[in-house]
């Protein structure tokens, strides 16, 4: 038996070419589809792929999550930033601190002490190393005086400068081995207290004050909104005016009520602006007055719609064949109604209805309502009346013609309910009495035979269901043909010959 190494070699595998296989002790052969059927091919991904581990066998990727402050848009991972949010506060800035910038593109690092450098100080300042500016002087060899909080840095100004502390009052001197104090202090000793100035003019007298008892202030019968209310504010008196007063209330400030009963009692404006009291039974006594009388409104759809909160209570009459949409207005306890007075369907969509079917024939009511429960939310439309008669048949069309029939075909109607059957009336073209050629037909398309030849006849469809009969479709007219070979005529000329014992001769010309 030779090796596998003395075998020819294979240009290509197929899935249907087949290897050797030792199947419970037993020499097999197996297709390499069949062998390969439930691995996971490889996967072969470009360079710079994004991918968890991988397997030979039954398996695939396994998802990547990335860390804060990385996305992964469609096939590109970027950097958001959002990370700084989880670093730590920095109290106070250092020299060797460092911050991130953008080289020409290019993420760096750049030491703070860094930033002095792009500082130069102009005529008469200075910068120490520690990044404090301060003035100078008139420039090196030039004396100037400075002034600070604290005692001079070494690095501050030039030969020849003067400093002063503002802090202590110490002057300095600055030669060539740096700062010297002069001993001079110029803040001095303190002075004596200065005389106390002149008492101020006296404030011009005050307006008479009022009784201190309110019972005895004049009486006012009316009130305006400039008029000024007494209050006592942070232990001061002060006023008020009345305006303010009132704005400034809110209902925020009252107690909390207990359950409402009708005794409760709210303030109303009855034909002015003036407040008074009313109770709670006395305003459900108006209402269920007015409740027999209540009419809904009524509004005309022309157009599709798309129902919402401001149609709740609403008589929707399609007047036109449009679609009627449950929006997402159409919360719990949503009602209404729709009428469809068209002349064909109104679509019902986003809602189940009582009949199963997505149209509101015409002349049917349908009820709205919506509601909210454990499973979820329902909007249902409650079809009325029952199924609609169907509407008018068309395309009534005359095909076929022959001396003893006529074809014809329709279509079904657009409006009304679906029509179970039809009938087909024919009658001689100028009488007026109809004939069924045939009833409860359920195609749409009949020929009518038995007719005459080269007649004139009218023909009609009607629509029929478990309601009724629909209007007849409009009315089509032809003629049927000649008859194939005529009969022939009258004979002409007859006569009679000679005669004998037993016979008589007879004479004729042809007929016509």
């Amino acid at each position: 038996m030779p090796t596998i190494s003395q075998l020819p070699a294979a240009t290509q595998a197929n899935a249907g070419d087949e290897l050797p296989l030792s199947q419970q002790g037993s020499a097999r052969s197996v297709s390499v589809g069949s062998l390969l059927a439930g691995t996971q091919p490889a996967i072969i991904t470009d360079q710079g792929t994004l991918l968890g581990r991988t397997s030979l066998g039954p398996g695939g990727p396994e998802p990547v999550t990335v860390g804060t402050g990385l996305v992964i848009n469609a096939t590109t991972l970027s950097a958001t930033g959002a990370d700084h949010a989880t670093f730590a506060p920095q109290p106070t800035l250092e020299p060797t601190d460092q911050v991130v910038l953008n080289s020409a593109g290019v993420p760096k690092l750049l030491n703070l002490g860094l930033l002095r450098g792009l500082f130069s100080a102009g005529q008469n300042i200075t910068i120490d190393p520690t990044g404090i500016i301060a003035a100078s002087g008139n420039g090196a060899g030039e004396p100037g005086f400075l002034v600070g909080t604290a005692a001079p840095a070494a690095g501050v100004g030039n030969t020849g400068d003067s400093y002063l502390n503002a802090s202590t009052g110490e002057v300095f001197t600055k030669a060539a081995g740096g700062w010297t104090d002069t001993g001079t202090n110029l803040r001095g000793p303190q002075g004596p207290a200065g005389q106390a100035g002149q008492a101020g003019a006296t404030g011009a007298p005050g307006a008479p004050g009022s009784s201190t008892s309110i019972t005895q202030a004049p009486t006012v019968k009316t009130i305006a909104a400039t008029d000024l209310v007494g209050i006592s504010q942070a232990g001061a008196d002060h006023s008020i005016t009345l305006s303010n007063l009132l704005n400034g209330e809110t209902i925020d400030q009252g107690s909390a009520a207990a359950s409402a009963s009708d005794t409760d009692t709210f303030w109303v404006g009855q034909g002015s602006s003036t407040l008074r009291v009313q109770t709670l039974s006395a305003l459900w006594t108006w209402i269920a007055g007015k409740l027999p009388g209540y009419q809904a409104p009524v509004t005309e759809v022309t157009a599709n719609l798309t129902l919402d909160a401001t149609l709740a209570g609403h008589l929707l009459i399609c007047s036109q064949p449009v679609t009627i949409t449950a929006g997402i207005g159409v919360t719990s306890g949503f009602a209404c109604r729709i009428l469809n007075v068209s002349s064909g369907n109104v679509t019902l969509a986003g809602m189940i209805t009582s009949g199963g079917a997505s149209t509101l024939p015409n002349n049917q009511l349908a009820d709205v309502n919506a509601g909210s429960y454990s499973g979820g939310s329902v909007v249902f439309a409650t079809v009325s009346g029952g199924p609609a008669a169907p509407g008018q048949p068309t395309g009534l069309a005359v095909g076929t013609v022959t001396s003893s029939s006529v074809a014809l075909s329709w279509s079904a109607p657009g409006s009304g309910g679906s029509a179970s059957g039809y009938t087909l009336n024919y009658r001689v073209t100028g009488t007026g009495a109809w004939a069924a050629a045939v009833t409860g037909m359920s195609g749409l398309g009949f020929a009518v035979t038995g007719l005459s030849a080269s007649t004139g006849y009218d023909f009609e469809v009607i629509a029929t269901n478990a309601s009724g009969s629909g209007p007849a479709s409009a009315v089509v007219s032809t003629t049927t043909a000649a008859p194939a070979t005529q009969p022939p005529g009258q004979p002409m000329g007859l006569s009679v010959g000679a005669l004998t014992g037993s016979t008589v001769a007879l004479s004729l010309t042809e007929s016509n």
